[in-house]
């Protein structure tokens, strides 16, 4: 596999998924506390399927990518390739600590106080994937 195909698809899912990230923080999240109670525990249960089908396809071969990136690309700034990889882990140790667990808090009905950690957490999540994005551009181009 050529360093350049890597490199491309490595940015790609970055910046997919940096696109996601911000359409989730600044639309989607927000959006949550107007859906009625009634509604809301499924509305949240077809949420976290719904969403896993797109966010996967993203963060898997951006995780592959920068692991091999680390691993087996020699023709770019080895500070580049750690710092990528170590958001990565970052974002998805993020995703697992904070925004899993308030999704499936939120499957039970919709919490005011859960809610407003999971918008204000991801704004964490929001910043590094924006950051990756910069870091996969900068990379196609060292």
């Amino acid at each position: 596999m050529s360093d350049q195909f890597v490199l491309l698809v490595h940015a790609g899912a970055t910046l997919y998924m940096v696109g996601i990230i911000w359409f989730v923080q600044v639309v989607h999240y927000p959006l949550f506390s107007v859906i009625g109670e009634g509604q809301y525990s499924d509305y949240q249960k077809s949420h976290i399927t719904r969403t896993g089908w797109i966010v996967f396809p993203g963060m898997i071969p951006e995780l592959i990518c920068a692991v091999w990136i680390v691993l087996y690309v020699e023709d770019v700034s080895r500070y580049l390739a750690y710092v990528g990889l170590i958001l990565v882990v970052l974002l998805w140790g993020l995703t697992g600590v904070f925004s899993v667990p308030a999704h499936s808090r939120l499957t039970e009905g919709f919490d005011y106080s859960i809610w407003k950690k999971l918008v204000l957490t991801n704004w964490s999540r929001t910043i590094v994937w924006s950051v990756r994005g910069c870091i996969s551009l900068l990379m196609l181009v060292d």
